[in-house]
């Protein structure tokens, strides 16, 4: 089995082992995201927040969520033991997520939730509890990653379930019971998201794109209810991305051990090396054995050679133009300065992406490029430094990261603006605003991307409002948006 650098790799296949539940046939990569919407014109609900997406302050109880989230997927039904049995069962499930709600089998898909029943009540039960503490009373450690990875598809049952249950409520009419399920499923995506790795990031933000769909579903009920405060309210961003980049920080370094006593001044020879040694077994530890053969032949080399450093004369030179001491770094054994070295380039690496997410989209945007040259270049510039190489691995995972987080916000906003127009139409007695400039009753949110009004156009009874490509780049699946929307009068 593949084992990874650090959390952050593997985020990204854990993010890959949570496909989106699909509600419209594949599009080809070279279209936008096309999202057809058919509703009815809906004034803004009184009182404002009477549907809040998560669940209430009145309805908290006192306790840690992650204790339930680990008890709901403790009580997930057996899959059929047959092979065939458990395929048709899931491609009951992906018919019945494709379907209208129109169309969706009710009896058909309660019968289906039947075994579900304890686990989502769990779920239900831990989303409302007033804290989510993953780790209570320990930090986090590397060896803790395989089982995070291992309970994702735990997690990935019990949001299908919910999704599944809130388009059942919403066939059955009974709209209030599947606004409680989508306060579930975006409470649970935002406790998992804010859980402190990168995996949990990914993967809540995976669960998040999953309940907008909901929301979508909700919207395009004959009698559905304006979303607009209710999407407002919410926090923005739903997953704050910071426990995760404060967490992953944390653990990328936690591959070199006695950082503190690295940092106090020269060590001994003796220490110096034993440290060395240590790190290099840990990273070696951290690779699998026949993907990266050259790296752990190169790191078997450097072990032997920890007592002499080769990188040690330039790492020196490296950590004076740094800002060190001179008579300190001197003093410095080589396997010190090696070491210190890999710690202060990984840092500044590791910034130069983590500030991104702290500026505006189109800012973060104009500075990505040159971020991802730079880290890019790190193999040429330090050819012979492994730690710095291996290291240099997470990269790459970040920017995905940003690019997820990124999607989700820009997707919230664009239901935003969606919601704002069927608002002014409200107003407008089922008259379409012409532009979005005409759409004065409330603020309509920009694209975060571009930082201008989305793109927007308006028939008789149908608009579109698309969250276009970036300059240069063709539409596709991840980086457009066109919601196509078809107003018609409530009855």
């Amino acid at each position: 089995m593949r084992r990874f650098l650090t959390p952050l790799a593997a985020a990204v296949c854990a993010l890959a082992a949570l496909p989106a539940v699909a509600q419209e046939p594949p599009l080809p990569p070279t279209q936008a995201d096309r999202k057809e919407i058919v509703t009815v014109v809906a004034p803004a609900p009184v009182p404002a927040l009477r549907y809040e997406l998560l669940p209430p302050a009145r309805d908290r109880v006192p306790g840690n969520a992650a204790v339930g989230y680990f008890k709901a997927i403790t009580l997930r039904p057996a899959p059929p033991k047959d092979a065939a049995a458990a395929q048709k069962q899931q491609a009951l499930y992906e018919t019945w997520n494709a379907a209208p709600i129109d169309r969706l089998p009710a009896k058909d898909a309660a019968e289906y939730l039947k075994p579900y029943r304890d686990m989502l009540r769990a779920a239900d039960e831990a989303a409302r509890c007033d804290r989510c503490d993953w780790h209570p009373g320990t930090p986090l450690k590397i060896e803790d990653i395989q089982g995070m990875l291992s309970s994702v598809q735990g997690n990935r049952e019990v949001i299908r379930g919910l999704k599944l249950r809130a388009r059942l409520e919403l066939a059955e009419k009974r709209p209030a019971d599947a606004v409680r399920t989508v306060q579930t499923m975006f409470q649970i995506a935002k406790h998992y998201g804010e859980g402190g790795t990168a995996i949990q990031m990914l993967v809540g933000l995976a669960f998040e794109a999953i309940t907008l769909g909901c929301v979508e579903d909700m919207i395009r009920q004959p009698d559905g209810p304006n979303l607009y405060w209710a999407l407002t309210a919410a926090p923005h961003p739903l997953v704050d991305p910071r426990p995760a980049l404060d967490g992953e920080a944390e653990m990328s370094t936690s591959f070199i051990p006695n950082l503190r006593e690295l940092t106090a001044g020269p060590m001994t020879e003796a220490r110096a090396v034993k440290t060395y040694q240590d790190a290099i077994r840990l990273l070696k530890g951290s690779l699998g054995d026949a993907e990266n053969e050259g790296l752990l032949d190169l790191l078997g080399r450097l072990e032997m050679a920890a007592g002499q450093s080769l990188q040690g004369p330039r790492a020196k030179t490296d950590l004076t133009a740094r800002g060190w001491p001179a008579a300190d770094v001197d003093a410095m054994p080589n396997a010190q300065a090696v070491l210190l070295r890999a710690v202060a380039v990984h840092r500044e690496l590791w910034d130069d992406q983590v500030k991104l997410f702290y500026l505006p989209y189109p800012a973060a945007l104009t500075q990505l490029a040159v971020v991802e040259k730079r880290t890019k270049a790190v193999g040429k510039t330090y050819p012979n430094d492994a730690i710095i190489g291996i290291l240099s691995q997470v990269y790459p995972a970040l920017s995905k990261v940003h690019e997820s987080h990124r999607r989700l916000v820009r997707r919230v906003a664009q239901l935003r603006a969606v919601e704002a127009v069927r608002l002014q139409a409200a107003v407008n007695g089922g008259v379409l605003p012409k532009t979005l400039a005409d759409v004065t009753v409330v603020p309509v949110p920009d694209d975060p991307n571009t930082g201008k009004p989305f793109e927007y156009a308006a028939t008789t009874d149908t608009f579109t409002l698309t969250a276009p490509p970036p300059p240069g780049e063709k539409p596709n699946l991840a980086n457009a948006v066109e919601y196509v929307v078809t107003v018609r009068k409530a009855k």
